[in-house]
Order: C-alpha cells, then structure tokens, then sequence
C-alpha cells in the first residue's frame, strides 16, 4: 500500500462574470485507490457541482466564476494498491480482447499518435516473444532495428524520448 498527499493550488484573475471552469484535479474512487480524506477551498462563494465519468472515474469540479481573483485549493490523502504479479505471469492481450474500458486510452491524440506508435513498436518489437519481456523491451527502449530515414529526427509530440535515433512517444515510454 502506498499513500499520497496530494495539495494543488491553482490561481487565476477573472474578467467577466459568468466565467465557467471545468477542473479535473479530485482524485478518482476507484478499486485499487481510495481517498482518505480531501478537502476543497475556493475563495469565492459559488455553487459547485463534482461529476463523476462512468467510463473513466475521472471527476469534474464545475464552478462559474465571479469576477475578480479566483482560488482553488484541492488536497487529498490517497491509499494505493498497487497490482504485483511476477512477469511471467503477465500475458499480452491481443486487440481483440481488450476490455471495453480501456479502449479510449488506446485512440491517437496530440500527446501520443497511438496509430504511428503501434507501426514503430511492431516493427521493433514484434519479433519478440508476447507478453511482459515485449512490453518491458518497449517501455526501456531497447531497441534492435538500424535508425530509418522514414523516422523523423526530431520529436512529432511535445514530450519525446529517444531510443536508439527514433522518437517514442513519452506517455507510453511509462508503459
């Protein structure tokens, strides 16, 4: 079990009454995190409503603004249980399979381009053996294949990380 202490302050000058905020900062109650304990402080007197994602269990903070200076101070104590399995264990499953509720992290967006990604991790890993040792090959940058003039050399996200003279992208280099 791992516990954090999680504490964001955001500040901003409002101009226009009526400004409306969307915030993703609460943490999610989900089976393998749960919040001890959090707290919510804004500065100025508004309604807030927290909404909760079905999919996701990401929750949404909705609050319209006044004008003048806005605070918004969110802390929670969190417990995680982290899922251990030895790497043997731990197969790869194909497209096919995928469950239902992952399939939203898997579509292209400007942080990572899932479609070029799979393209470029086939072509370096799909000789490897399926399941855990593929996976960790991939998320170490262990490359085997010679750099391609068809790779660009600089970095298409924002986030990049280099891996033998290609660019993978970072949010799946934390795989």
């Amino acid at each position: 079990m791992v516990r954090l202490q999680l504490s964001l302050e955001l500040n901003y000058e409002v101009f226009e009454p009526g400004c409306d905020f969307i915030f993703n900062i609460h943490a999610a109650h989900t089976a393998r995190q749960r919040v001890i304990e959090e707290s919510l402080v804004i500065n100025q007197n508004l309604r807030t409503l927290v909404e909760t994602d079905p999919a996701t269990l990401n929750r949404y903070l909705r609050v319209s603004a006044k004008p003048g200076p806005l605070r918004v101070a969110y802390n929670a104590t969190v417990d995680l249980a982290h899922f251990f399995a030895s790497p043997e264990s731990i197969s790869e499953i194909p497209v096919a399979q995928l469950p239902a509720p992952v399939l939203s992290y898997i579509y292209p967006s400007r942080y990572c381009q899932s479609d070029r990604l799979h393209k470029f991790a086939m072509r370096e890993f799909g000789q490897r053996w399926q399941g855990y040792g593929r996976v960790q090959a991939f998320a170490t940058g262990s490359c085997s294949a010679r750099p391609s003039r068809r790779t660009p050399r600089t970095p298409t996200p924002r986030r990049s990380t280099p891996c033998s003279n290609r660019w993978v992208c970072a949010e799946t280099s934390r795989i």
